[in-house]
């Protein structure tokens, strides 16, 4: 069971080069995700303090075990009661989200292929939520954090420590968390956070209070006066651009071609993704 998220293996890369800039740091990032910054830095700033915050209920879940935490899950949709025994503790919770986020890929099964695919998940789903269990007690070897939070980014950035780091990959899209996440808030009750959602003028109020502070930023797109540090090119695929005031931070361009290229200081070996 893949853990889903959008940072790029060239990102991944560049960001595991420049852990050291991180290490002994106090780093907040803004929206986990699949906890790829997380798990990169457990890694590469072995002396980094870490602490992770998202919206998404898949966040949530996930992050809350990682961090030995509790989270509030249960079953809102008649349809899905079945899950009840697999949402024993957290780990069988972040296993059960995962599992069932993949599996509803197939839940419109209006051919098939898809009504094959949903009945040998639904036929197998205690393999596939024991195997997941299996990758998260991988995964949470693998990943440092203090504590895990639930906030709107813009509001946690009035609590960060002024001496810390923030790091943020904001939603590209307006909504895009909500569509992704959309059939697994119908069918969980938890503790839903409020926010707001991230469009152009949000982003650019969380821009600025981001830029109070040492900050590293990533989007799909340029922004005129931000420091750029590094740019991801692949092809048929929109580039990442890497932003900071970090001095202690590599420049440099990944460029995708037969073989993943890394200029100009050395990669990280294919193993280390």
């Amino acid at each position: 069971m893949a853990f889903i998220g959008t940072i790029n293996a060239e990102t991944r890369k560049w960001l595991g080069n420049n852990g050291p800039a991180f290490d002994g740091r106090q780093v907040y990032v803004g929206c986990s995700g699949a906890f790829t910054v997380e798990q990169l830095l457990t890694r590469y700033a072995p002396k980094a303090k870490l602490w992770g915050n998202d919206v998404s209920l898949y966040s949530g879940v996930l992050g809350a075990y990682l961090a030995g935490q509790t989270f509030r899950l249960e079953v809102r949709e008649e349809k899905f009661a079945w899950l009840s025994p697999y949402l024993a503790d957290e780990e069988a919770k972040a296993a059960t989200v995962m599992v069932l986020f993949e599996m509803l890929k197939y839940e419109k099964a209006n051919n098939l292929f898809k009504q094959r695919h949903w009945m040998h998940y639904l036929n197998t789903f205690d393999k596939f939520h024991q195997g997941t269990v299996a990758k998260l007690q991988e995964r949470k070897k693998e990943t440092r954090i203090e504590s895990y939070t639930s906030r709107d980014i813009f509001d946690l950035l009035d609590e960060i420590p002024q001496g810390a780091v923030v790091i943020a990959f904001l939603p590209t899209y307006a909504g895009g968390y909500e569509r992704m996440f959309k059939r697994l808030e119908e069918i969980f009750d938890w503790d839903t956070p409020g926010y707001g959602l991230i469009d152009e003028d949000r982003k650019k109020r969380i821009l600025t209070k981001m830029l109070e502070r040492d900050y590293l930023y990533l989007d799909d797109h340029e922004w005129k006066g931000l420091p750029m540090v590094a740019v991801v090119r692949k092809a048929r695929m929109k580039p990442v651009y890497i932003y900071s005031n970090m001095t202690a931070l590599h420049r440099g361009v990944m460029k995708q071609q037969r073989h993943s290229e890394f200029v100009p200081f050395a990669r990280l070996g294919d193993e280390d993704e």
